[in-house]
């Protein structure tokens, strides 16, 4: 469980679910209410750009897409980050070629409770020759 917006849920929400779950459950039922766990996922790749693309833009637009793919909202506990929707997120981006993706160099598979966020953003710009 985690709150809108994402973080950790506040003693006041675990005790309104408690309570919501508690007036519900069948007998042989326990509740056990857990704490979400972020997981960063550090992005490093080379973008290779087409020709008179400014790289600070492109940079810009990658950085963005990339902060909109891993918002809260977007994101379900349990749910791995895979390196092809990595790769096909940034090699859409306005002004690029193609990517290589350093990483991360495998899909990341998180545990029920985890959600993956963006963790370090390295991106290398190239342009195509």
């Amino acid at each position: 469980m985690a709150p809108e917006g994402g973080g950790a849920p506040s003693p006041q929400l675990k005790a309104d679910l408690r309570a919501y779950l508690e007036a519900r459950r069948m007998v042989t039922i326990d509740i056990f209410i857990d704490e979400p766990v972020s997981r960063p996922v550090p992005v490093t790749a080379t973008l290779y750009l087409y020709p008179d693309q400014d790289a600070d833009i492109v940079r810009q637009r990658a950085t963005q897409a990339l902060s909109e793919h891993f918002a809260f909202e977007q994101q379900t506990f349990g749910h791995a980050v895979y390196t092809s929707d990595l790769i096909a997120l940034l090699d859409g981006v306005a002004g690029v070629s193609h990517v290589r993706l350093q990483s991360p160099a495998t899909d990341v598979v998180l545990a029920p409770r985890e959600l993956a966020t963006l963790g370090t953003v390295a991106l290398t710009m190239e342009g195509v020759h």
